[in-house]
């Protein structure tokens, strides 16, 4: 019977019992893609960190000409947008500490790809704070997903900013005009990069070395 794939055990209920069963096979699954996803997400941020794109070949031998090529075809991602949120969301994995990351790991997985990668910049900022996150993973699952954005950039906003973080008024500028949740999020992605590269400096300075930092994959 462990041999039977899932939808021949299915069939052996009624009409009466499939639907708990169906609900529970799809619950079972999702974790199981959920697990498969954060892995993803794990790698993904490597390959990106190590420019993989371009120490590899496609299956036919020619190169990659660009990261976002690389992304599209290995892991069959239409959106570049998408892959950059997996990237994100492996590098704030691989930022926690190693004793607490695999237990946060697998409660990403079980919270959703979704929802997890949204967090990122929740773990990027705590990433000493375990009990901070674990919260965030706890209230993230509460949320609705439609919601957890918005919940996620103005909880931020609110919180005092480590010194490595300080902004200026053009900062503050660029975040006003931002026409959207998702370009509020690249923006602080690209600052984030350019503060991994750079000691300290302006944030037109820290963006110009975001810039250098991501100008060979684009």
């Amino acid at each position: 019977m462990a041999n039977l794939s899932v939808l021949d055990q299915l069939a052996a209920y009624g009409p009466e019992e499939r639907p708990g069963a169906v609900v529970h096979a799809l619950r079972q699954l999702s974790k199981r893609a959920g697990r498969d996803l954060v892995l993803i997400a794990r790698l993904a941020h490597e390959a990106h960190a190590r420019a993989y794109w371009s120490k590899v070949k496609r299956k036919g031998g020619e190169p990659y000409l660009s990261e976002e090529e690389f992304f599209n075809d290995v892991m069959d991602m239409a959106s570049w947008r998408t892959a950059l949120r997996r990237v994100a969301l492996g590098r704030a994995i691989a930022m926690l500490p190693a004793g607490e990351r695999e237990g946060i790991a697998e409660k990403l997985a079980d919270l959703g790809v979704s929802r997890a990668s949204v967090l990122a910049p929740v773990l990027e900022r705590h990433a000493n704070e375990p009990d901070v996150i674990h919260q965030w993973i706890g209230r993230a699952a509460t949320v609705p997903a439609e919601d957890l954005q918005k919940v996620v950039v103005d909880a931020l906003a609110l919180e005092p900013r480590h010194p490595a973080e300080s902004v200026d008024r053009v900062a503050n500028y660029l975040r006003a005009i931002m026409p959207s949740l998702e370009t509020k999020e690249l923006l602080e992605d690209f600052l984030r990069a350019g503060r991994r590269v750079t000691e300290n400096g302006t944030t037109v300075g820290i963006l110009i070395a975001a810039m250098q930092e991501c100008v060979g994959s684009w």
